[in-house]
């Protein structure tokens, strides 16, 4: 096989393997940054709620249902809330903006709220964040409450593929001029002196 096809194969096989190795990079980039921002919206939903704790507290215990819509209508004008719903300390919902969730499926998130103060879990492209509210060391309720993480996810993507192209094209593009080089500085020089050597042997 001549020089100038093994060099080419040999670019070949270096640009499958860069981008075999730019894909499970990604991978784990992608996955600490989505968990990072998962992290960012449960804290501002924790600070959020815990602001209000005294307020939601005493709304639960006096059964004010008013009191509680005002409170739910805060938590609907943070961006990307989809659903909160507020419940007493044996699972009732009190008040809800959407479909009512199945109970049966988060029971044991009440459970380990009631132990932690709050839990969160992402399902089907959202986030799901439960918080037990307490009053004199007592769990009054509980506030659940559904964050969409499609623009998150999309953005996500979209940084992926922008870094991935970029990388690419870079590598790409570095190769290219390393067999130009290959081509004008070994190739070129070896194959005048072939021919030259060759018409001296004749």
């Amino acid at each position: 096989m001549k020089l100038g096809k093994r060099i080419n194969i040999l670019i070949t096989l270096l640009i499958t393997l860069i981008m075999v190795f730019t894909f499970f990079i990604i991978i784990p980039i992608q996955k600490e940054h989505s968990r990072i921002t998962n992290r960012k919206i449960v804290d501002l939903m924790h600070l959020f709620i815990t602001r209000d704790n005294h307020g939601i507290a005493n709304a639960i215990f006096e059964n004010r249902k008013d009191a509680i819509v005002q409170r739910m209508d805060k938590i609907l004008t943070i961006p990307d809330v989809l659903s909160a719903f507020v419940f007493n300390s044996e699972y009732t919902i009190l008040s809800s903006y959407s479909e009512n969730p199945e109970i049966s499926n988060f029971k044991k998130y009440f459970k380990q709220s009631a132990e932690s103060g709050y839990v969160s879990w992402t399902e089907s492209g959202s986030l799901w964040y439960l918080q037990s509210v307490v009053m004199y060391d007592e769990i009054m309720g509980y506030v659940l409450i559904n964050y969409s993480l499609e623009d998150t996810i999309k953005k996500d993507k979209k940084n992926s593929v922008t870094i991935i192209i970029l990388y690419l094209f870079v590598t790409i593009v570095l190769l290219m001029s390393m067999n130009i080089f290959i081509m004008e500085i070994i190739i070129k020089p070896v194959k005048t002196y072939n021919s030259k050597h060759g018409k001296n042997c004749r």
